[in-house]
């Protein structure tokens, strides 16, 4: 790999603040793409083409809805663990809402599943 042209030098930082929140959705979008955050971003602000790499096994709207609704979860699952491994404190109140997110999204995904079977057969 040559050297990059002096133009071609990234050079200049920008820093903004984002939440938990924000960046965890951002890191999610980015893993996705199979890039970094800050490339993320650099191809989104100068609008270059980001491809998502999920291999499609079907066209059905309802179905990709559903999958970035799972996907969306598994992020905020992701902080929920990094607030308890940062020495978050755990209350009954919060173990209850957990344990009731968790049962939803289980019942969610078995429900998703025999509606795939349905439509396309079992896999």
């Amino acid at each position: 790999m040559g050297k990059k042209k002096q133009e071609d030098k990234r050079t200049r930082n920008v820093v903004f603040r984002m939440t938990e929140d924000e960046y965890g959705f951002l890191k999610l979008k980015a893993e996705k793409c199979g890039v970094t955050p800050s490339e993320f971003i650099r191809r989104v602000v100068l609008e270059k083409r980001l491809l998502y790499r999920r291999a499609l096994i079907h066209n059905d709207e309802r179905i990709t809805e559903a999958l970035n609704n799972v996907s969306k979860v598994g992020g905020l699952l992701n902080q929920i663990a990094r607030y308890y491994n940062s020495g978050g404190v755990e209350t009954e109140q919060i173990r209850k809402d957990i344990q009731e997110a968790v049962n939803a999204v289980r019942s969610a995904c078995m429900k998703l599943t025999k509606e795939i079977e349905v439509e396309y057969g079992r896999t």
